[in-house]
């Protein structure tokens, strides 16, 4: 959605980004303007509601507590007739992003993760390996998420972990951007190891974790 947004610093055409946290019942509205970055976000919950705005351009960045999904079980609630209700219950670290005000958001997310695969799994991503770039178009449901080739082979070398590994990028970025699903691509094409192949533009798409049926994944994985 696209939108003007005026803050201390002026007015500007943005980009605006929903994102919905079930877990804090929490909707944050961030306002991205090109050249700029991240210039505003509104956070609305039932106990509060918070703006922050840029109010100049400095180098200090914006800092923003981004969550992490590395797990995920299926758990069973009864209801006051004895019937069961699976959902799902994430896993996940609170790590600080830095977003800077005139930065490249894409850089931003290749920081973290390289940051997050070192420090969680011990996993040591290459110079080369970045992200290239996420598009997502409110209304698709399906954030696209861009590799370049020194982070697909980093991944691939990995074997039977790779797909874990795309699985955590799709649920923890996915869920930055409200997505039900995310596609992988590399350096715009498409997604080769000799592990998995994704065909981003027919729509081969990982389901973030969150809306998997619950009690299916807890048959699969007993």
């Amino acid at each position: 959605m696209n939108a003007e947004v005026t803050v201390p610093w002026g007015t500007f055409a943005a980009m605006v980004v929903k994102v919905s946290d079930e877990l804090r019942q929490e909707t944050a509205y961030e306002y991205y303007v090109d050249g700029l970055g991240l210039v505003k976000i509104e956070r609305e919950s039932p106990t509060q509601n918070i703006v922050q705005e840029l109010t100049e351009v400095r180098d200090e960045p914006l800092q923003e507590y981004v969550q992490m999904f590395y797990d995920w079980t299926a758990e069973v609630q009864l209801d006051d007739e004895g019937g069961e209700h699976y959902f799902m219950q994430p896993q996940y670290d609170t790590v600080l992003a830095h977003y800077p005000t005139n930065g490249d958001i894409s850089r931003v997310y290749t920081d973290l993760i390289r940051s997050y695969f070192k420090d969680k799994f011990n996993l040591e991503l290459s110079d080369g390996a970045r992200i290239n770039g996420m598009h997502f178009t409110p209304g698709s449901g399906v954030l696209r998420i861009d590799l370049s080739d020194a982070f697909l082979n980093d991944l691939s070398v990995n074997g039977e972990t790779e797909p874990y590994y795309l699985q955590v990028m799709a649920d923890s970025f996915g869920y930055i951007y409200n997505a039900f699903y995310a596609t992988f691509s590399v350096d715009g094409g498409a997604y080769s190891s000799q592990n998995i192949t994704i065909d981003h533009e027919n729509d081969d798409l990982i389901e973030l974790s969150m809306y998997k049926d619950a009690s299916k994944f807890a048959a699969e994985n007993e």
